[in-house]
């Protein structure tokens, strides 16, 4: 019944949405890149702003910084030893390293622990959400560290030649994500009543379309991806990010052994989450095996469905919360 559960309140309605932007990008070719600037400028940091107005954060939370950072790090040496094992070298390792290790935390992350907390069996009998702002608090903090790590890693990894370090800090200077994240912490510090201005309501919508127009632009990469018979780098890269990272998620929590059980849980469904669609975007934009980096990525979001189903069942048998 919990599998079924999951299923149906968690994984179905990503499906429902991911499917309305494969019909849709198959009937009218929707342009991605005016999506994805709504989204990153506008969407995703209203998306943050709100978030983190919502919850504060206990200190125990922001060790889910350093953990995520040693997840990273760990998933990173163990793509770099297994590519020398497989016999990828140059710049497709680069690559091969790129999808073993970040993941679309920012996309699918953020709306799957929505979903999961939005539902039974974490939803009252009168409605509320007792565990939701604490769980959507502790994924921002993780989206806003993996954002970094794709965007400015990620890039500079994938083709390090064309990404200065002047460069990169530029692009840090400019996100949006950051500086609504710096907007909430002075809302906090100052005690500004933004919940009872005019904004409030504003930033709730803004907050919903974050899911619908997220998924449909995941649903148009699926429609433009077309699937081949995976090679044994695209398989051993699935495997790593798939299984491979929840496992060592599991280790770090155990070892750090200071979690809520709703950050544990969090922890450990973002690590199953599959690669990132951003990385696919960096490999074509600087022709760098683009071909194998759509391949990974379309593999390992569809068998993430059944990956991800296991990881958010057992989650809930390890660290309960009820």
């Amino acid at each position: 019944m919990d599998i079924l559960q999951i299923l149906c309140y968690d994984i179905l309605p990503l499906l429902f949405f991911i499917g309305a932007g494969y019909l849709l990008d198959s009937q009218f070719k929707l342009d991605l890149n005016t999506y994805n600037k709504l989204v990153i400028c506008v969407i995703l940091p209203c998306f943050i702003f709100y978030s983190m107005v919502q919850y504060t954060p206990d200190w125990s939370s922001l060790f889910l910084l350093p953990a995520l950072i040693a997840l990273l790090a760990v998933l990173w040496l163990l793509s770099r030893g297994t590519a020398a094992l497989l016999g990828i070298t140059g710049p497709r390792r680069a690559v091969y390293q790129a999808v073993s290790t970040y993941s679309n935390a920012g996309n699918i992350g953020i709306v799957l622990i929505v979903f999961i907390y939005s539902h039974i069996p974490y939803i009252a009998e009168d409605g509320a959400t007792p565990f939701l702002d604490e769980a959507r608090g502790s994924v921002v903090l993780l989206l806003i560290l993996m954002n970094i790590a794709v965007n400015l890693f990620g890039a500079c990894q994938i083709h390090a030649a064309q990404v200065s370090a002047r460069n990169l800090l530029s692009f840090a200077v400019r996100m949006p994500a950051l500086y609504a994240v710096l907007a909430a912490l002075l809302v906090q510090a100052v005690g500004f009543p933004v919940k009872s201005t005019f904004l409030w309501p504003v930033l709730h919508h803004f907050s919903g379309a974050f899911i619908v127009m997220i998924t449909i632009i995941v649903g148009a990469h699926v429609h433009r991806s077309r699937p081949h018979k995976p090679s044994p780098a695209i398989l051993a890269a699935t495997a790593q990010k798939l299984l491979a990272a929840p496992l060592i998620a599991w280790s770090i929590i155990e070892a750090a052994g200071c979690f809520s059980p709703v950050e544990a849980q969090v922890f450990l469904i973002t690590a199953s989450i599959p690669p990132s669609f951003t990385i696919v975007m960096y490999a074509a934009e600087y022709r760098n095996h683009s071909y194998f980096a759509a391949q990974s990525v379309l593999l390992s979001t569809f068998l993430s469905l059944i990956t991800m189903t296991a990881v958010i069942y057992a989650a809930r048998i390890l660290y309960p919360a009820l």
